[in-house]
């Protein structure tokens, strides 16, 4: 079976996770890249306007793959506006499908908001979803700070602490 990672990962933590499932699982990653600089100024300014950014296209067809994996961050309980307009553009591409993300923090209700954004992007709801928090790895007494929790970049080592979870992502692919 071959597989796809999909990849936006604006400060890198999503990349961590991408790369250790793509060595895992022999993937290839296609990461989603916007066209032009992407400050977190216009970030925050797309939050409020709702606009979204132009995307580059991209260097591997979704089509050409028996499964895609789309990892991306949430920000603010919506999926990261890279990747909602990548998927747009490559929707008619886009089989089978799975998501998981490396995000911040625990919202009630945030899975179901990030399959509804997933659905309507592509037509059809993921397989299989699947969060891990940043904000786990924050020091207790911090996870409350969204300074703090943002400003956590994870590194490979850390992510012993999720195996159980990016074994699960592994199984979703494994023909045994």
């Amino acid at each position: 079976m071959s597989l796809l990672i999909l990849l936006y990962s604006r400060t890198g933590n999503n990349r961590v996770l991408a790369d250790l499932i793509a060595h895992k699982t022999g993937a290839q990653i296609a990461e989603i890249r916007p066209a032009g600089r992407y400050p977190m100024l216009r970030v925050i300014w797309q939050m409020a306007t709702g606009r979204r950014p132009r995307v580059r296209k991209l260097d591997h067809d979704p089509a050409a793959y028996d499964r895609v994996l789309v990892i991306a961050p949430i920000w603010d309980m919506h999926l990261a506006f890279p990747m909602t307009e990548a998927l747009q553009d490559n929707r008619a591409a886009m089989g089978s499908y799975d998501f998981a993300t490396f995000c911040g923090y625990v919202r009630d209700g945030q899975p179901d908001v990030a399959r509804r954004e997933l659905t309507e992007c592509i037509g059809h709801p993921p397989v299989r979803q699947m969060e891990l928090h940043v904000g786990d790895l924050v020091p207790a007494g911090q996870r409350d700070d969204p300074r703090k929790v943002s400003a956590k970049r994870v590194t490979a080592a850390e992510m012993d602490r999720f195996v159980g979870q990016i074994d699960e992502i592994v199984g979703w692919y494994d023909p045994a």
